[in-house]
């Protein structure tokens, strides 16, 4: 059994041991100095004094040296390790003799420039006179000690270095540790504080905190969003321990993953987008005469197709032209239920009905008692529309000043209500729509270039009937088929039908849908009293009948003259279109294709 003791006991314990011996150690002192952990050695000044002579040494001072003891006992210190004046022992030695103050000299050991062994001496005089050392091989404590040195070096500078935040927590949440990341992001070491109120800006433990868990020894992983700085971070929670090894608080590291997040984030709102546009090419690929409630399957509808699809799932603000008629209000709603926001309201605004003394207060909405009959506070276009899309039909009826005023709304810098100092800031989708040319309103001055270009962001140009006849024949079973409530569809007969296709349609579609609802209502299609071709043509007859002249002699003449003057009239009154002009005439295009020939009848 080896003893253990710490050296500054030792001087009590051999000042004992040798008086009681007398310098002579009985075997039981001799026994018991031989399973000391340290190296003693006792030693006596040489006759001249200016040397040391071994007297005594345990069997740690001689398995330490490696020397038997027989070879040092009565011999000179120096010359035995005549290298210890090098390293200041015998310094030391020489200045407790003289001084009788004990003193802790420490060793260290080299072979080529590598520490070997540590060595802690303890240098004693006794009463006696006599110089005793002691000293322990500290050379294994030395290296534990050196790498939990350089491991807790390292951890600090991992701690210090680490791109996050680190923290420790007691049960009460008061803040027991902090790194220097999170230390340099509040400004201050915060020591003490409850970690709820200081990192998050609560007055008690937040919402999400699972420390019941992590007191109980679970290790909790989580991601928030911090209601102080609105960056999310992703958190790993585990236990702390005190040094009996119990649950003492939390350790918390805290990474910022805002980035990270964001760029989730707006992959997922592009894969929500790409499915919706995936969505809306599938639906519309399923009916290939049409999108939703607008009808045709010509070229150009497609392209107009095409178009909303695209637009339809951004917010950008969408400007349609077309004449009256062509169904302008169809494509923006369109717009709106195939986009994101087809769960809120889509509000359609007629600009040239409203009143100039009346529009601010439409689109603003008033306080009640902002002006006589102001009963009631009452909501504008634009906070009725808040998170849906407004359509401004005619927008070219709205004046300047008005226009100034939406596009700082639409701007998203609000507005103030008639009545009301607070302003109000909404979030819609405008779409805009007009019959006129608005190139020539903003050169003329009746359109703010600025406003006309925040809101004609993608222009969508709608074509008139007339230039999609191919349409026409489409339309109409369509419409038979919505006014005729599922009974059996009525016959049109053919040269009916040619004369529909060849009308020129000034009303666009909106005239054609009034037709067709009359022809069921009424149960007859007064085609050419709508077109008022029956009048024009009985005019037309009685012009050339009070023209014919005198120079024709006999009927044969008369007829072919009269035909020429028929023909050529209608010509001219239908800018040459001669499948329009065949269709008035009760004829096909190749027999008027002939007797224009035949009567060398030539456009002018």
């Amino acid at each position: 059994t080896v003893i253990l003791i710490e050296p500054c006991f030792l001087n009590l314990w051999l000042h004992i041991i040798v008086m009681k011996s007398q310098m002579k150690p009985e075997k039981k002192y001799q026994e018991l100095l031989d399973n000391i952990n340290s190296a003693i050695a006792i030693y006596e000044v040489s006759q001249n004094g200016q040397d040391f002579i071994f007297k005594y040494f345990n069997k740690q001072a001689e398995k330490i040296d490696n020397i038997p003891k027989e070879n040092l006992l009565g011999q000179s210190v120096l010359k035995i390790f005549p290298k210890i004046k090098d390293f200041g022992l015998f310094a030391i030695f020489q200045k407790v003799w003289a001084t009788g103050i004990p003193e802790h000299f420490p060793v260290c050991l080299y072979e080529d420039n590598r520490l070997t062994a540590w060595r802690e001496n303890f240098v004693y005089r006794l009463s006696t006179g006599e110089i005793v050392s002691v000293y322990t091989d500290e050379t294994e404590r030395y290296f534990v000690r050196d790498v939990l040195r350089k491991s807790k070096e390292q951890l600090d500078l991992i701690l210090n270095n680490f791109n996050g935040f680190i923290y420790t927590v007691s049960r009460d949440y008061k803040i027991k540790f902090m790194n220097k990341a999170l230390i340099d992001h509040l400004g201050y070491d915060a020591i003490g504080a409850n970690c709820y109120e200081l990192l998050h800006g609560f007055s008690d433990k937040c919402p999400w905190c699972l420390g019941n868990k992590v007191f109980s020894g679970e290790t909790i992983n989580f991601e928030n969003q911090s209601p102080k700085n609105k960056r999310w971070y992703y958190y790993i929670a585990s236990p702390g321990l005190d040094s009996e090894g119990k649950i003492s608080g939390q350790q918390v590291i805290a990474i910022d993953i805002n980035d990270r997040k964001i760029a989730e984030q707006m992959m997922e709102e592009n894969q929500k987008k790409l499915q919706l546009e995936n969505r809306l090419l599938k639906s519309a690929s399923t009916n290939r005469y049409g999108l939703g409630d607008i009808i045709g399957q010509s070229i150009k509808m497609q392209e107009i197709y095409n178009l909303i699809l695209e637009v339809a799932s951004s917010d950008a603000s969408v400007f349609i032209y077309g004449e009256s008629g062509t169904g302008k209000e169809l494509v923006a709603n369109a717009i709106h239920t195939l986009g994101k926001r087809k769960d809120q309201s889509f509000l359609p605004v007629n600009c040239g009905g409203i009143p100039d003394n009346l529009v601010e207060s439409e689109f603003f909405g008033y306080k009640k008692g902002a002006f006589t009959g102001a009963n009631i506070d009452k909501s504008g276009f634009l906070e009725i529309a808040d998170k849906g899309t407004l359509f401004l039909d005619e927008i070219g009826e709205i004046n300047l000043n008005m226009q100034v005023k939406l596009l700082r709304a639409i701007d998203g810098n609000g507005f103030i209500p008639l009545g009301s100092n607070l302003p109000v800031k909404t979030d819609i989708r405008v779409i805009a729509a007009t019959n006129k040319d608005m190139d020539m309103l903003v050169k003329k001055g009746f359109m703010r270039s600025d406003f006309f270009y925040r809101i004609n962001v993608v222009p969508i140009h709608l074509p008139p009937l007339r230039k999609r006849r191919e349409d026409i024949a489409f339309l109409i079973y369509h419409f038979l088929k919505r006014f005729n409530r599922g009974k059996t569809l009525p016959h049109i007969p053919p040269n009916i039908m040619t004369a529909l296709e060849n009308y020129d349609w000034p009303g666009n579609v909106r005239e054609l849908q009034n037709i067709i609802h009359r022809y069921i209502t009424l149960n007859r299609l007064d085609v050419f009293d709508s077109f008022g071709a029956e009048r024009d043509k009985s005019l037309a007859v009685q012009e050339i009948e009070l023209n014919i002249g005198d120079d024709v002699h006999n009927l044969q003449d008369a007829m072919k003259n009269y035909e020429n003057k028929i023909i050529t009239h209608y010509l001219q009154k239908n800018q040459w279109q001669q499948g329009k002009v065949a269709s008035i005439l009760g004829m096909n295009r190749k027999t008027l294709y002939s007797k224009i020939k035949k009567h060398n009848i030539i456009k002018s």
